[in-house]
């Protein structure tokens, strides 16, 4: 966010001094414009004083219609900017509100502190249960080494090792007793493990739940110092913004003061240049009778001179067009006599095609004559014997080889022209 609003001042202020370079360029310009305008007045009078009131009192309109628009332009401007300094307080506004949301209440610190305090208590209890621990464990060697000398006892008197001295009597009584008193031990000893070996457990379950509690306090810890220096970057980030703001503020004054101070300037100066043209316009109206006498012979001996011109150019135009007509025509008749002879040849060559067409035609029809006559012949001749007449084993009847056949199928064999001949004839 806090970048992001920095990006947008700089935007803002980057299009602030965009607009008061825009305004500096406006002021020159109508200024400049108002130079010309009065300078072409001035050049413009001895050329056309007759209509000098008419363009006088368009120019006086034009000027105050710019003036006017420049007016209205600037009022737009200030407005825009107002729009945007307002937009930029209401986003400073959500900043500092985001802020306070930030900022942790009474009530959060209220809970962190007694978060700080169950986290020393848990440290505190978990150091008392680890010495708690160290003295069992301590307890807890320190019966494992009776315990080991009885059971060594207790295997030396099974295996028959230990060395009596005197009656036999009296000390089995005595081993009997101390056999009892160390049993006696032994089962305390058991029990006293077992108590703290549960105690040990006990302790260790314990300890597991006071370091999960301590991992959640830790980041609970972390998240606070997160918090913390957020809450620091975005206090800086406001104090910057407020010096941006109070900065733009001050640059967006002298601006308004910059417009105000040009509005005037441009003010005093149509209203210097309006008294000139109004003092010039006062000094034209006694000459104008001459120089409108003096413009209108000028005027009559241009238009003479100008229609000499015209007339003069439209008898080249009308020579220019009726050599153009002239060169058209004789260059359409030479294509039309082009056009003429290729006619005639092909219509030549058309006749041609003609006559080999009907050559052709007769043929064909001559040979298809020939064809049914010879076809005629054949079926009107009587069908020869052949001269071995019942010999069925000869090889030259089974086949069929007999020479009328033969004949006949050399009659038909007449060969017809083919498409292909006919193209190559007409071409």
């Amino acid at each position: 966010m806090a970048e992001v609003s920095l990006e947008v001042l700089s935007r803002y202020r980057a299009n602030l001094e965009v607009e008061a370079q825009d305004l500096k360029k406006l002021c020159q310009l109508t200024s400049q414009t108002l130079t010309v305008a009065g300078n072409e007045l001035i050049q413009n009078f001895d050329l056309a004083v007759g209509c000098k009131k008419h363009r006088i009192n368009l120019q006086r309109l034009r000027c105050a219609e710019k003036t006017q628009d420049h007016v209205q332009k600037l009022e737009i401007e200030n407005a825009e900017l107002q729009t945007t300094v307002q937009k930029q307080a209401g986003k400073i506004e959500q900043l500092q509100k985001n802020l306070l949301r930030t900022k942790l209440s009474e009530d959060d610190k209220e809970q962190l502190k007694k978060y700080i305090e169950l986290k020393q208590s848990l440290e505190n209890s978990l150091d008392q249960e680890k010495k708690k621990n160290s003295e069992l464990e301590k307890e807890i060697t320190r019966f494992k080494k009776p315990l080991k000398m009885t059971r060594r006892k207790l295997n030396e008197y099974k295996n028959g090792e230990l060395s009596f001295h005197g009656d036999l009597k009296t000390n089995q009584t005595e081993m009997d007793i101390q056999i009892n008193m160390l049993k006696h031990k032994i089962d305390d000893l058991t029990a006293e493990l077992e108590s703290a070996s549960s105690k040990d457990l006990h302790l260790d379950a314990k300890n597991q739940v006071l370091r999960e509690e301590l991992l959640s306090m830790k980041g609970m810890q972390k998240k606070c110092e997160k918090l913390e220096t957020n809450k620091k970057k975005l206090e800086q980030e406001v104090v910057h913004l407020r010096s941006h703001i109070e900065m733009n503020m001050i640059e967006h004054s002298e601006v308004e003061q910059y417009k105000r101070e040009i509005e005037e300037r441009a003010r005093q100066d149509l209203v210097e240049k309006l008294k000139a043209v109004g003092l010039i316009q006062a000094a034209s109206q006694e000459n104008l009778e001459q120089l409108k006498e003096k413009n209108n012979a000028s005027i009559r001996i241009q238009m003479e001179l100008r229609i000499k011109d015209l007339e003069s150019e439209l008898s080249k135009v009308k020579t220019l067009q009726e050599d153009s007509r002239k060169a058209e025509l004789e260059k359409y008749k030479q294509l039309y006599l082009v056009e003429l002879e290729v006619r005639k040849s092909l219509e030549g060559k058309l006749d041609k095609t003609h006559e080999r067409l009907a050559v052709i035609s007769t043929k064909l029809e001559v040979e298809k004559e020939q064809n049914k006559s010879l076809l005629g012949i054949r079926s009107s001749r009587p069908v020869l014997e052949p001269p071995c007449v019942g010999n069925f084993n000869n090889p030259l009847v089974l086949n069929g080889n007999l020479t009328p056949r033969a004949n006949v199928g050399f009659s038909t064999s007449i060969p017809r022209p083919s498409n292909n001949s006919m193209e190559t004839y007409l071409t």
